[in-house]
This record gives structure tokens, C-alpha cells and sequence, in this order.
């Protein structure tokens, strides 16, 4: 009886190949907005547009999955599917090293993640979906998030907003970091009550794309967005933010760079701007003793 190990290895690794192009996310995923510092949990429920108060008092059974601070602009899917290769990986040694050597081979000799941020800058709204996971690990060599910006220009790419401004109005920054912080807390299941510990990133690549903007301002724009950025991560900034805002803001900065080695700013894949994460640390360090 034939089997997958009998056929030539030329044939395993163009199964291995279509398996790796199989869209992660098939079909729109059901989303929900955690909302509210004070209410830490949330059920696995198939609601859209939802706050947690709001099926708090229906639903006592619930999960711990936290709060991170400002990402109620976040709508997060409710769950991930296993990458395509999941069962193939689990087969036997002989093909989980074939379809790794594969997986190397499509990216390039490293392990790369994708993911589409969608902003609805008439909301602030964030939708994230993942586009490609070849399969689970605890490090991924790069992080790839292509940023659409959506309906038109927004006052500022990196927009930033009190904690006390209305909820729908959101922050671009604040809410792509939430949902970078549950990534590197939770993994690909960002509302995943298990902690990932141990998990890393070795590059984070931020790709804008405007459409409804034009090149030469959405260059610009990123130009100034660079430089703001580095500012926010060295600290020069923080001055004017109240304590609590200040406390959060150097708390999550600091978790980032002990899970991400570096990030990478670019617009159309012309890159804007890349910084070490912990040369910011030590220079953030150094401004504080000064």
C-alpha cells in the first residue's frame, strides 16, 4: 500500500509546498472587543462588536484571559486555527524534518509569521488577521504585519491619544501594541488563557499601506512617524504623560524588548527606520539617570 513516505521525495516536498500557500484564515474570523480595565474576563463566545460587561451578568463560567491596557480600539478574532501543517508535524520524525527543511526553504532559511492589521481610521477600529503561520514555535525569526490604513488619511499613521478620550476614537499605537503584547504573551491565539513563556521574535516588520494616501505624503508621513517612534521607545517623550500613563507605557516597552531583538519600520517594503530593542532600553535607561 503506498503511503506518503513511499512516493519520491521530489513529490513529499510539492505536497509539503501546497500545504505551506493553504490560507491560514479561510473565512472572516468571529471577532470581539475586550473592553473595560475593571472586567478581566471573557467567554469564548461567537459575538461581534461586543463588551465584556455585556455578557458578564448572562454567562458566570468564564475564562481568565486579562486585560491589556488600552485595547478596547482592538477587535480580536475569537480563535486561530491550527496552521495546515499541524498533522503533517506530527507524523513522524522523517516527514516533521522534511516539512521544516520546506518551511526554511519558502522563507528564505527563516521562520516568518504574517499578519493583516486593518485600521478603520473612521472608528479607530483594528482588525487583526493572520495570513500565514507554517507552524507553532516558540521563536519566530520574523514577525511580518502589513498595517492597511483604510478610508482615508489619518491625522498622524502613529496616532496617539489620552486615556480619557472615547473609546471608538482609540490609538493606533496603544491598540497595535495590545495586540502585540497578547501575541508575545499568548501566542497566535492572542485570547488564550495559557501564557506562552519563553517566547521570542527576532525581527518585527511593520509594512504601512494607504492607499487612499498619496506616496509622497504618506512618505513624509512615515518619515516624521519614525522619528516620533523613536522617541516613544528612548523615553523622550514620556514628560508629557500622566504617572499611571508613563508606568504602563515604560512596563510594555520593556516587555517588547526582552521578547523582540529588533523592528523595522517601512512603507511599501521601502524601509522608514529599524532599531535594536535593547539599544533603546539602554538608552532609555541612560535618559532616566540623567
Amino acid at each position: 500500500m503506498p503511503s506518503l513516505l513511499t512516493i519520491p521525495r521530489e513529490i513529499r516536498d510539492e505536497i509539503y509546498t501546497w500545504g505551506l500557500l493553504i490560507p491560514f484564515s479561510p473565512v472572516p474570523p468571529q471577532r470581539i472587543r475586550i473592553s473595560t480595565e475593571k472586567v478581566r474576563k471573557v467567554l469564548n463566545l461567537g459575538f461581534t462588536d461586543v463588551t465584556v460587561e455585556e455578557i458578564l451578568p448572562r454567562h458566570p463560567s468564564q475564562e481568565d484571559i486579562g486585560y491589556v491596557w488600552s485595547e478596547e480600539s482592538v477587535r480580536y478574532p475569537l480563535s486561530a486555527p491550527l496552521p495546515p501543517t499541524h498533522h503533517l508535524l506530527s507524523a513522524c520524525s522523517q516527514i516533521r524534518t522534511e516539512l521544516k527543511e520546506a518551511i526554511r526553504r519558502m522563507g528564505d532559511g527563516k521562520l516568518r509569521y504574517k499578519i493583516d492589521l486593518a485600521l478603520r481610521n473612521d472608528k479607530f477600529v483594528l482588525y487583526p488577521t493572520w495570513v500565514s503561520i507554517p507552524m507553532l514555535s516558540k521563536h519566530v525569526d520574523e514577525l511580518e504585519v502589513t498595517l492597511r490604513i483604510l478610508h482615508g488619511r489619518t491625522k498622524s499613521v502613529c496616532s496617539v491619544f489620552s486615556v480619557h478620550e472615547e473609546e471608538q476614537e482609540g490609538s493606533l499605537l496603544n491598540g497595535g501594541l495590545a495586540c502585540l503584547i497578547r501575541f508575545v504573551e499568548r501566542g497566535v491565539h492572542f485570547l488564550s488563557k495559557k501564557k506562552r513563556e519563553g517566547f521570542t521574535v527576532g525581527l518585527l516588520v511593520i509594512d504601512v499601506h494607504a492607499p487612499g494616501i498619496a506616496r509622497a505624503d504618506l512618505d513624509k508621513d512615515m518619515e516624521e512617524t519614525a522619528a516620533s517612534l523613536e522617541k516613544w521607545m528612548q523615553g523622550t517623550e514620556s514628560d508629557a504623560l500622566g504617572e499611571m500613563a508613563r508606568e504602563m507605557e515604560d512596563t510594555q516597552i520593556r516587555l517588547l524588548a526582552r521578547k523582540i531583538e529588533s523592528l523595522r519600520l517601512s512603507t511599501y517594503g521601502r524601509i522608514v527606520g529599524e532599531w535594536d530593542m535593547k539599544e533603546m532600553i539602554r538608552m532609555r535607561d541612560e535618559l532616566a539617570r540623567n
